[in-house]
């Protein structure tokens, strides 16, 4: 549904002005992919950004470890995302390959994100406590350049294939590698949890 509504009607929307953008559905659907979820979706919408009372009473009242709780959350979300995004992408236009690199992409950058959001909300409090206005602001620009940029340039490089190159993916495999590392070896999540539910409440 959120590739339907989000990612294909406004292809087919704008490839009614632009002929250019209508002839490549593949090429358009990958940029507005890599803009839409794998930029806008790692930054703001990571677990940390969205811990509300559920998170604290998995942690307080089912006796959860937050450090599994997180773990636990995010990889689910990588596995589910994985299949989800594969199938998706395959019925709007996709070859299976471009598909797989993609999504291969996609879970690389998610552990990068919540990497992102841990050390700004231990470094850069005013970043999570001003939450809503990064996140708003993030979205719209991806939302504008997901957009605005087939609608007013009325075509797409084929430089954006690159972002599907084996290379490419093997490259941020690495990079979401050590971001995992990272997540694996933290051990301030129970103070993360704490903080936040305080400044939640506050709010």
């Amino acid at each position: 549904m959120y590739v339907f509504i989000l990612i294909y009607i406004p292809y087919v929307l704008i490839g009614l002005e632009c002929p250019l953008i209508k002839a490549n559905q593949e090429l358009t659907i990958i940029y507005m992919f890599v803009m839409l979820s794998v930029i806008c979706g790692s930054l703001s919408n990571n677990i940390l950004f969205t811990i509300g009372d559920r998170d604290y009473l998995m942690i307080r009242v089912m006796s959860i470890s937050p450090y599994m709780n997180f773990l636990g959350k995010l990889l689910y979300k990588m596995a589910t995302e994985f299949i989800f995004y594969f199938i998706i992408l395959n019925i709007f236009g996709v070859s299976w390959f471009r598909s797989l690199m993609l999504c291969m992409l996609t879970i690389c950058v998610r552990p990068i994100g919540e990497m992102f959001a841990i050390m700004s909300f231990d470094h850069f409090i005013w970043v999570y406590e001003n939450r809503s206005v990064f996140n708003g602001t993030v979205m719209a620009v991806c939302v504008l350049l997901a957009y605005g940029v087939p609608f007013f340039v009325r075509r797409l490089s084929h430089s954006w294939l690159y972002a599907v190159h084996p290379f490419v993916v093997l490259v941020f495999f690495l990079a979401g590698a050590g971001a995992m590392y990272f997540l694996w070896w933290y051990k301030y999540y129970r103070k993360i949890v704490r903080e936040a539910m305080h400044l939640k409440h506050e709010s």
